[in-house]
């Protein structure tokens, strides 16, 4: 069978944005459907670039993709390549050849001329990569419209019948009535893929307004170099932002009479068009605007005080903040630059032009010219070679131990053998003679697997600053094989930073690290970091989004500590949302703390995320009041995320109990009927666990794994889906798992805080079992059968009744429920307010108390470690199936950390689970009565389940994109 491969050609301005966005974060799905979406790219402009320019052959390119499709889990039968420039090149034929591989479809978008001369103005206006275009008036522009020959639809699709034949041709008419369900659907039913259950595309890449268009074109943004005009036009979209007229502005820009004749000189040749492909007369349906349409106002404020305080204030204010990436701010700006920017900010100065188009020429047009100049200069730095070479970024910095975090020996490096250990001093470590330290504990290890698959790199240096002289040995310990010494170099670290060359990390060395050793004499090291002179690919804005409840301290000292850390940080803001109304509201450029009414987690990380889409952050990070992370974890994410290579990356921190430090509670955790940790247990003071930890995190994820809220920092352009209204429990695994995400994890990235133990209760029991089961429900890529969601049940239903914790039992019924309700009913539960006191109400013995003193003795008379026990255990239900085993059955006393291990239960009649810290405790005892009446209750609601399946699967699928959606939040949240 031959494969279809469809080239999507464009044209531009036709949402293809929308549309490659939309295939790139569907393409699990699409395969599924057997369309494969390759290379992992949003389009295809370096594959085809290359195929022009003869670089590559279009019969490589297809053995390339064919060889794809072969190795696909799904079987494939379709293709997509997508690159709107195609359409804009002369010669097309080189791409004939494919029709030798494949059956060839080719789809393109036919808008109406005006509309699209108009929006390609503003685009070529906005982007600037067509120097002619990019700073001429409208007028001007139109005056080269013959250069746009794509726009001749009859011409251009005709060239495409010579090249592919004319039943290869497949053009769709870009207008609302011709597209009901919008562009992006059009295409996949133009093409017969079937678009139910994909991920809606987001609007991408609108033009800016007419008037910061016109702010846009007097300014030489073309002069720069691709990633700095990119920053640049990112802070004209902050202009753009603070600058919005009211209502929407008419983005017109033709004369009703040039309009006219414009479209008589195409009308013949769309009329070919609209016969040739869709058997009628008019190929545009839409009318002409009217003739008293208002056209676009392009004119800047005629006055320069209207024009600083509008546009050219918030330009330099936004570029200042961003000092880091604009290089505008006084610590890397150039006198000359420097000057520049002193006469607009902070006041304007007096001698200025008064009028804005003298002000535009003469004052700021040159300002910018200096920015981008003082850019490129910044951006530079010499070698020891004396060579040019870009400007280091570091990518991961040294942790060492920090007055109140929590630490645990060897958790951030381990003297060497037969050494001395260095002193942690003043942010750095003292080597004193005879010293050595390996810094290969999990928290200091750098993986090169991880950021070769995720951000791949083509330089990688280690960079070593302090005094005297020390012998440094680089380390790589490859995913399949023992460690390896890649270099053992002598530094004076009193000369300078000490640059050492890493291994190429574009073949993935594996995880590296280093150790330092002094010899007769002392030495300093101040600072160890991994570096790249590589440019990132974009500049994250991350808002820190924190959900409170009456934890005062806890939010209190947490924002304290990112003050201190991130306070001058203009790439961080923080948003807490406090859900109890005990906190005083504040607002300002990087931290804003508003009351919410009590809508749980869930409720309070949609807002969070709502504030942070309204600030302008490009991503958020989502953690608890009380999580404490080093500093240096935020730097790494940010880092991480400015270099990934595919937009929907997100970083997910791993999660240390706080009371044990160097072991790790769990580094994310797959759902599938059930949750389990990945690396729960893992000693990460050892080396040997922590590089295999590692190992496994640079490998791509299993299916289902999610990430918690302690620490989760994502894109918010890939977030289809907001928290479902669970109030807490659970709202952490939907939101991961509904929303593509491509998540990753990082030495060091995590937070410490108290496990979930001491917090089990018949409360967590009734709000689990009842996610879990919405999950399934609720998410196709979570579907199960009747059969295994009643495993579920079962399984819930064990590990309390066999614990005899019959409070939660009988929790679990109000659970299922809640589930047989519907989703609008879980979602109408609000603050779960009548929930927690029905669950407390029937709360009897699992209710934490005073410890008893002395405690009582254990009475062991069953072995619940010999197998005969453990096998009776079983089969009599914990002795729910023995006569008398109440009075036969041990007494026993379980410490926290093993107090859900089922084996520590076997043969108990009475057990006394004690807290963490042994000041707290609560007694259960054996009761058949009580266990057959809960288990019962639960039966008898697990059998009504299963008999409504298909219904609640549907009424939960149907109901969970409204639940999730912004105008639901917003609605509940009471927002405008």
């Amino acid at each position: 069978m031959t494969r279809r491969l469809i080239l999507h050609i464009g044209a531009h301005r036709t949402a293809t944005t929308s549309l490659q966005a939309c295939l790139n974060a569907n393409s699990g799905a699409l395969a599924k459907r057997g369309v494969l979406y390759p290379y992992k790219a949003r389009r295809h402009l370096k594959l085809f670039n290359a195929l022009f320019s003869g670089d590559r052959q279009v019969s490589a390119v297809a053995q390339e993709l064919a060889e794809m499709a072969d190795r696909s889990r799904q079987p494939i039968d379709t293709l997509i390549l997508s690159d709107e420039d195609i359409c804009t090149r002369r010669d097309l034929s080189v791409l004939g050849a494919f029709r030798d591989h494949f059956d060839v479809e080719i789809v393109y978008t036919l808008r109406r001329q005006d509309l699209w001369l108009e929006s390609w103005y503003f685009q070529n206006v906005k982007w600037q990569w067509q120097k002619p275009l990019s700073h001429c008036t409208f007028p001007e522009f139109m005056a080269e419209r013959g250069r746009f020959h794509w726009i001749d639809y009859d011409r251009f699709l005709g060239k495409l019948e010579r090249i592919f034949g004319p039943e290869a041709i497949r053009p769709q008419v870009y207008e609302k009535g011709q597209m009901p369900e919008g562009p992006v659907t059009a295409f996949f039913r133009l093409t017969g893929i079937d678009p139910e259950g994909l991920k809606p595309p987001s609007h991408m890449n609108p033009s800016f307004t007419p008037k910061t268009t016109e702010f846009m074109r007097q300014l030489p943004l073309d002069e720069a170099e691709t990633g700095y005009r990119n920053v640049l036009t990112r802070l004209c979209a902050h202009v753009n932002n603070v600058s919005k007229q009211e209502g929407k502005p008419s983005t017109l820009l033709l004369d009703p009479e040039e309009r006219a004749r414009l479209m008589e000189s195409f009308a013949p040749g769309n009329a070919a068009v609209a016969e040739r492909y869709f058997d009628r007369e008019t190929l545009f349906f839409d009318p002409l605007p009217p003739a008293d349409a208002p056209l676009a106002d392009l004119a800047l404020p005629a006055d320069s005080a209207s024009l600083i305080e509008g546009y050219v204030g918030p330009f330099l204010r936004f570029g200042l903040k961003h000092s880091d990436d604009t290089l505008a701010g006084p610590e890397h700006a150039s006198p000359e630059l420097s000057a520049r920017i002193a006469r607009f900010h902070p006041e304007p100065a007096a001698d200025l032009p008064s009028d804005s188009a003298t002000l535009m020429r003469e004052e700021v047009a040159p300002m910018v010219s200096e920015m981008i100049r003082n850019a490129h200069e910044k951006r530079l730095v010499r070698t020891s070679s004396g060579k040019t070479a870009a400007k280091a970024t570091v990518l991961q910095s040294l942790i060492l131990p920090v007055a109140g975090l929590p630490d645990a020996p060897g958790l951030c490096l381990r003297p060497l053998p037969g050494a001395a250990a260095p002193v942690p001093s003043g942010g750095g470590l003292d080597f004193g003679p005879g010293a050595g330290a390996a810094f290969d504990s999990w928290m200091n290890l750098f993986n090169a697997d991880t950021w070769a698959r995720v951000a791949p790199l083509n330089q990688l240096q280690l960079t070593l600053e302090g005094q005297g002289e020390v012998e440094v040995a680089l380390f790589a310990t490859p995913a399949d094989g023992p460690a390896i010494r890649c270099l053992t170099q002598a530094c004076d670290l009193s000369e300078g930073p000490c640059r050492l060359p890493c291994p190429d990390p574009a073949k993935a060395p594996g995880t590296l690290w280093f150790e330092i050793r002094t010899g007769d004499t002392a030495a300093r090291l101040d600072a160890a970091r991994w570096e790249t002179a590589d440019a990132p690919r974009r500049t994250p804005d991350l808002a820190l989004c924190i959900t409170t409840y009456r934890r005062e301290a806890e939010t209190e000292a947490t924002l304290a500590r990112l003050a201190e850390s991130f306070g001058d940080e203009p790439r961080v803001q923080v948003i807490v949302t406090d859900n109890g109304g005990t906190l005083p509201p504040r607002e300002g450029p990087r931290l804003s703390l508003r009351h919410s009414p009590n809508l749980g987690g869930s409720g309070g990380f949609a807002r969070g995320l709502l504030e942070a889409r309204a600030r302008g952050a490009s991503h958020a990070l989502f953690m608890d009041d009380d999580a404490v992370f080093h500093p240096e974890a935020l730097r790494r994410t940010l880092a991480l995320l400015a270099y990934a290579e595919a937009d929907e990356t997100a970083v997910s921190g791993a999660m240390i109990d706080a009371a044990r430090p160097a072991v790790l509670w769990e580094n994310g955790a797959r759902f599938h009927l059930t949750c389990r940790a990945i690396g729960m247990g893992t000693d990460l003071a050892d080396p040997e666990e922590a590089r295999e930890l590692e190992a496994r995190a640079a490998r791509p994820d299993p299916a289902q794994v999610y990430s918690g809220w302690w620490f989760f920092a994502f894109p918010l352009a890939a977030v289809i889906h907001l928290p479902f209204p669970f109030f807490v429990r659970g709202d952490d695994v939907s939101f991961s798992l509904a929303n593509d995400f491509r998540r990753v994890t990082l030495p060091g990235v995590a937070a410490f805080q108290e496990n979930f133990t001491d917090k089990e209760s018949p409360l967590t029991w009734y709000l689990d079992l009842r996610s879990h089961l919405a999950h399934h429900l609720s998410l196709p890529r979570l579907a199960v059968s009747r059969l295994a969601l009643a495993r579920v049940i079962a399984s819930f239903a064990m590990r309390c009744g066999l614990r005899m914790h019959y409070d939660s039992l009988a929790a679990l019924s109000l659970a299922l429920d809640d589930v047989l309700a519907g989703p609008e009913a879980v979602a109408a539960q609000g603050d779960l307010s009548e929930r927690r006191a029905r669950i407390a109400a029937l709360t009897g013995t699992e209710t934490w108390g005073a410890a008893p003193s002395p405690p009582r003795p254990d009475r062991i008379r069953l072995d619940p470690h010999s197998w005969p026990m453990r096998a009776l255990s079983k089969l009599t239900l914990n002795g729910h199936l023995l006569p008398g085993f109440a009075l036969i059955g041990n007494r026993i006393t379980i410490e926290a950390d093993d107090r859900g291990w089922l084996r520590a239960a076997w043969g108990a009649a009475e057990i006394t689970y004690l807290s963490r810290d042994r000041g707290r405790a609560y007694t259960v005892r054996h009761s058949k009565a009580r266990a057959w009446r809960e288990g019962l209750r639960l039966a008898g609601r697990t059998l009504t389940l299963l008999r409504r399946y298909p219904a609640l699967v549907a009424d939960w699928r149907a109901a969970y994109p409204r639940l999730t959606s912004e105008a639901f939040w917003t609605d509940r949240l009471g927002l405008k």
